[in-house]
């Protein structure tokens, strides 16, 4: 079977299309309980956490699928394509703030600082910006698709799987458990910062994925 190893694109050295600017405007900025993504609590498929994220992003783009958080972020209309697969589950997205913060592709400009000369990041800035109330007609819907661990749903008789997705300087290799038996079951599932996909759902959902922002491997696993 194939298994494809799926995760957010977080370091643009050599990248000639997004920098740190392009990356914010795409996936926002989480929160969960007030706690900005990665220190927030974490919802999983198999724990208790249902706390919805709340949202600040760019009014300018509405990609299908991002990574804002430690799950996917889909539009409805992708959560209609995936929501047939066995065991997908969604949380509500409270889009908090839509702003007006754009760079297109290949726009290195940004460039912003505190007055102390620290360099402010293009989340912090987003965050700061007044939500624009109008932009919220018609802009589309988005839900959290829950992923279970890899470690959570490992069967009797799993494989042990060790893959280099790279470039990247965190969680490579990615040391995963296989079995047909699990992804059958959760043809989504999650390994530290990797989403691991069934061939099946990866196909459904792969023309809807901007590239430029996710990078993928696929592995032939027995």
């Amino acid at each position: 079977m194939t298994i494809y190893l799926l995760k957010r694109v977080t370091f643009f050295e050599d990248s000639k299309s997004i920098s740190d600017a392009q990356y914010a405007a795409f996936h926002g900025v989480a929160f969960r309980k007030g706690a900005a993504f990665p220190f927030g609590p974490k919802a999983t498929l198999h724990n208790d956490e249902r706390e919805p994220i709340h949202l600040i992003r760019s009014y300018h783009i509405a990609p299908p699928i991002t990574n804002p958080c430690e799950n996917l972020v889909v539009q409805q209309a992708i959560a209609g394509v995936v929501g047939g697969w066995k065991n997908a589950t969604f949380l509500e997205v409270v889009i908090e703030k839509l702003v007006d913060f754009h760079y297109e592709k290949g726009d290195f400009t940004y460039e912003r600082y505190e007055p102390d000369g620290t360099y402010l990041s293009p989340e912090q800035f987003i965050t700061e910006l007044p939500d624009n109330a109008e932009a919220h007609q018609g802009f589309p819907n988005y839900l959290e698709l829950l992923s279970p661990l890899n470690d959570e749903v490992k069967v009797a008789g799993s494989q042990r799987a060790v893959v280099e997705i790279g470039p990247t300087r965190f969680d490579d290799p990615i040391e995963f458990w296989f079995s047909e038996v699990a992804f059958r079951e959760y043809p989504l599932q999650k390994k530290k910062t990797t989403f691991l996909l069934d061939g099946r759902l990866f196909d459904s959902i792969a023309a809807f994925i901007d590239w430029d922002f996710f990078m993928m491997k696929s592995v032939e696993v027995d």
